[in-house]
C-alpha cells in the first residue's frame, strides 16, 4: 500500500490498519520518520507523524538495532508523548542492543512481547476508567443523543421508521469509532488529498 525504499524520507503518508488482539480492537498507524528536512512534502509527512503521535494511546518508537541507539534518538524520543515505548528492530542482525525491547520483523522474535505490552498499556487500569481517545468524544455524544431520541420516539408511540433514522445515526457514529463506517467528510478528504485513478 505504500512505496518503501532504503532512501530516508520515502514515506510521506500515514498507513492505517485495524488489528484485534484478544478481542481488543486497535488501529495501527505507520508514519513517516520524524527528522528535520528542507523538503516541503516530507515535512508535511513529518507533521502528520507528530499529529498521529499526539493523538495515539501508545507510540511505538522503532529504531534499527544494527545501527544502534543514536543521540538523535535520545533527542527525538524526548519530544514524543509519555506513552512511548522503544523497540530495537533487526535484533537478529546484532547480539546486543543499547535501548528498548529487541524484536525482529524478519524472524518474528519479540512480536509477542509487543502485543502483550499493547494489551497491558491499554488495560482499563493503565488507561484509567473511562479514558478515551479525544476524537471519539463527539462521536459518542452524537450516538448517545441519537439513542435518546430513539427511546423517546418509541416510548411516544411514533412510527418505527422515524426511530430508525436516529438509530442509523447512532450506528454510523459508533462505526466511525470502530472503523466499520466512514463519514462523507472523510471520503471527501480522501478524494481531495489524494490522486485516485480509475
Amino acid at each position: 500500500r505504500a512505496i518503501v525504499t532504503e532512501v530516508p524520507g520515502t514515506t510521506r503518508d500515514t498507513v492505517e490498519e485495524g488489528l484485534s488482539i484478544d478481542g481488543q480492537l486497535y488501529r495501527l498507524i505507520d508514519t513517516a520518520g520524524i527528522r528535520d528536512t528542507a523538503d516541503v512534502v516530507e515535512s508535511m509527512g513529518v507533521q502528520r507523524s507528530r499529529d498521529a503521535a499526539d493523538n495515539a494511546d501508545i507510540v511505538i518508537y522503532l529504531y534499527d538495532a544494527s545501527v544502534g541507539w543514536q543521540q538523535a534518538d535520545d533527542e527525538l524520543i524526548g519530544t514524543l508523548p509519555k506513552r512511548t515505548v522503544a523497540f530495537a528492530n533487526k535484533s537478529d542482525l546484532t547480539p546486543t542492543w543499547t535501548k528498548g525491547i529487541p524484536i525482529s520483523c524478519k524472524t518474528g522474535e519479540g512480536i509477542e512481547q509487543v502485543t502483550e505490552l499493547m494489551l497491558r498499556l491499554t488495560s482499563d487500569r493503565a488507561m484509567g476508567a473511562g479514558l478515551i481517545n479525544r476524537r471519539h468524544v463527539p462521536l459518542l455524544d452524537e450516538a448517545r443523543l441519537a439513542l435518546h431520541r430513539v427511546i423517546s420516539s418509541l416510548s411516544g408511540g411514533e412510527p418505527t421508521d422515524i426511530a430508525s433514522v436516529d438509530l442509523q445515526i447512532a450506528i454510523r457514529a459508533l462505526g466511525e469509532i470502530t472503523g466499520e463506517s466512514t463519514s462523507p467528510d472523510v471520503i471527501e478528504r480522501i478524494f481531495h488529498d489524494f490522486c485516485i485513478g480509475k
